[in-house]
């Protein structure tokens, strides 16, 4: 690009980013298909996180101040999570409402491929291998994904 650039103009080297509608939801589900993300997921891809940053070498750093920088990014784990699962899996079915809280106390979460608050977003077809796949970035193959039942409060 030159320093009068089109804001236009595609970037350089960069693929095209196909676009993908969302799959419409309805405002009250009682019901969501997906898998449980726990303290130990979000800890795995905040390093991750952290990386992608390019910040300071973690195994630089002592573990306290290792654990505090990663603790300090957890939000950023979290609300990020869901894009970065949609980039790495562009055929997945995008939902607005795609990431739950189950419980504060523990802080675990929801990442919900679909769930029953309408049809669209209750039939929608998913690629087995996608669900695997998303469940090996997440280092979570071992769990089934499932329905869950949801409250107005994880909303």
């Amino acid at each position: 690009m030159n320093a009068v650039s089109n804001p236009s103009e595609p970037l350089p080297n960069l693929p095209p980013r196909p676009v993908r509608e969302y799959i419409p939801q309805g405002p009250s589900p009682t019901l969501a298909y997906g898998i449980v993300i726990d303290e130990d997921c979000i800890y795995r891809r905040s390093k991750v996180v952290y990386k992608e940053r390019k910040r300071e070498d973690l195994s630089q750093m002592s573990p306290e101040d290792a654990r505090k920088a990663l603790r300090s990014i957890r939000g950023l784990t979290i609300v990020t999570m869901p894009d970065d699962i949609y980039f790495a899996f562009p055929n997945l079915p995008r939902l607005k409402r795609n990431l739950l809280i189950r419980s504060d106390a523990d802080g675990t979460w929801l990442f919900v491929f679909k769930d029953n608050s309408t049809h669209a977003a209750s039939h929608v077809p998913l690629d087995p291998e996608d669900v695997r796949g998303v469940k090996r970035m997440l280092g979570l193959q071992w769990q089934v994904a499932k329905w869950h039942r949801v409250s107005q409060g994880m909303l």
